[in-house]
């Protein structure tokens, strides 16, 4: 059976090599997973990879992988592939870091630190209960069911944010 799978959403270490990258800094960071290719001038770099030795190209994008591996990428399928940390990330992506349990924001928002997170669902008893006016008749527990709450400016949780349709079309939220 064929099933559809999305990348998850990690940050990885990448250079791209050309004939201004710093030499040091690079072979610094790779370390001897990288040498140069003496018989090929096309392929000045060659990178030892889970699947073998890769010939890399000027222009490359060389990647560091989650298990720390390096293997080479062309600039156009890094281009699809990756955004730059700095550039954040688009709301579906943040979303999915806040039901992971990390807290978000965009970066644009101002302040003393507001943030977004998502609260778990919560079984309320009656102990609890009495302690909501609207609900200290209960007799049973009730279900609170989770959801997107935002840390206002004034330090105060509002339950139920919701994004709007400029927060949906972002492309500046990070992990905070």
């Amino acid at each position: 059976m064929i099933r559809r799978f999305r990348k998850k959403s990690i940050v990885i270490e990448a250079m791209q090599y050309n004939n201004h990258m710093d030499s040091a800094e690079f072979f610094g960071w790779c370390g001897r997973k990288v040498t140069i290719s003496r018989d090929d001038p096309i392929h000045a770099l060659e990178i030892q990879t889970l699947e073998g030795v890769m010939k890399v190209s000027l222009g490359d994008w060389i990647i560091k992988g989650v298990a720390g591996e390096f293997y080479p990428c062309k600039p156009d399928i890094f281009e699809k592939t990756y955004l730059l940390v700095g550039d954040g990330m688009p709301f579906g992506e943040a979303l999915e870091e806040c039901k992971a349990g990390k807290r978000i924001a965009r970066q644009g928002w101002n302040g003393k630190g507001p943030y977004v997170c998502l609260v778990p669902d919560h079984i309320f008893k009656q102990d609890e209960l009495k302690q909501i006016p609207a609900l200290q008749n209960e007799e049973r527990e009730i279900t609170f069911w989770g959801c997107l709450c935002i840390m206002t400016t004034s330090g105060k949780v509002q339950l139920g944010w919701l994004a709007t349709q400029s927060d949906m079309q972002a492309v500046d939220w990070e992990v905070v």
